[in-house]
């Protein structure tokens, strides 16, 4: 019999998101602004949320598997946790200390609910 969504989510946290193959990022969310000129300003709300995750290709070297998609220079997959609640358009730090911005995100299902999200981040240049 198949582990529970409860069961096999306990496992990831346990095996993956509590190991050292994971980060904890910090979120924020990310406006713009435009001045009268046009120029365009961006400014970074803090959402108060930790988020844990995982490179995604940090599975790479037990399981086979296929990316969802070619990865622009600066472009990185990154698994976060189901509670994450991460969300299009926020602006992440990553463990380089540089900012990464969530341009996708996409759930990865397991019976009748979400395991983990995997979201496409970019770095972030203003």
């Amino acid at each position: 019999m198949p582990p529970s969504l409860s069961e096999f989510r306990t496992t990831l946290n346990v095996k993956i998101f509590d190991s050292v193959i994971a980060s904890n990022l910090s979120a924020s969310s990310l406006s713009s602004s435009t001045d009268k000129w046009g120029d365009s300003t961006d400014s970074f709300t803090s959402v108060g949320t930790i988020l844990k995750s995982v490179p995604y290709n940090a599975f790479g070297n037990r399981l086979s598997y296929q990316p969802f998609g070619d990865l622009n220079e600066g472009d990185m997959d990154i698994v976060f946790t189901h509670d994450s609640g991460v969300q299009v358009d926020w602006v992440v730090k990553y463990v380089d200390n540089n900012l990464y911005q969530v341009k996708s995100v996409e759930d990865y299902p397991y019976g009748d609910g979400i395991l983990v999200y995997i979201a496409r981040l970019s770095k972030y240049h203003n």
